[in-house]
């Protein structure tokens, strides 16, 4: 049985909330890889595909919290994107939206835990 630390990539521009985040979901059992913007996480998860991607809804740069979920969900790689507050974003059917204001490292963790319980099989009882 495998039981190492599901790997996430943090994908967020402000270098203090992506340390924050970071430090809540290393301390909550995760392996985190971090990348200061989508292009960024695109280069960082060319080798490996990472357990899933964490990014904020109003990030830096040309490619979009959008454009992340489009992208991982044909590889089967959820996104979780975190909003908190109106964002410019267009809803994308492929991304998880969480609303959090102001976020929380216990929330988030929670969070993550529960995208991977419901990833795994259910257990079958036997009659």
């Amino acid at each position: 049985m495998d039981t190492a630390a599901p790997l996430l990539v943090l994908v967020v521009g402000t270098a203090d909330v992506r340390q924050t985040c970071s430090g809540w979901l290393l301390d909550g059992g995760f392996e985190v890889a971090e990348a200061v913007d989508g292009a960024d996480a695109l280069v960082a998860t060319v080798a490996d595909l990472p357990d899933l991607i964490l990014t904020h809804a109003a990030m830096p740069g040309a490619v979009s919290a959008g454009d992340l979920c489009r992208h991982f969900a044909v590889r089967g790689v959820k996104v979780l994107v975190l909003d908190d507050g109106p964002s410019a974003e267009p809803a994308v059917p492929e991304c998880i939206l969480l609303a959090m204001d102001p976020p929380s490292g216990a929330a988030l963790c929670t969070a993550v835990r529960r995208l991977f319980d419901h990833a795994r099989p259910a257990a079958h009882a036997e009659s």
